[in-house]
């Protein structure tokens, strides 16, 4: 368990240790999409939290994370992560 601190105050989560690692879809020489696999090398600590039935996202990121690659957002609010 983890203290955390929102806008209801401080409460007590369930707290978990996971790795994250991202897929890179890169065009290979003969215009096939070819995966690279990125793991962040540092075991990552999260919180659980419940952003209720309509959240439209599993985790939230933060920069300890973010920071292993380069993010890109554009005003459309379409994003790249790159490496």
């Amino acid at each position: 368990m983890i203290r955390v601190h929102g806008f209801g105050g401080a409460k007590n989560h369930n707290c978990y240790l996971f790795k994250v690692g991202f897929v890179d879809l890169r065009e290979s020489e003969l215009g096939l999409l070819k995966p690279e696999f990125h793991l962040v090398d540092a075991e990552i600590r999260g919180a659980e939290f419940d952003c209720g039935p309509d959240a439209d996202f599993d985790v939230l990121l933060g920069m300890d994370v973010l920071s292993t690659g380069t993010l890109t957002v554009a005003n459309t609010g379409k994003f790249k992560f790159s490496f």
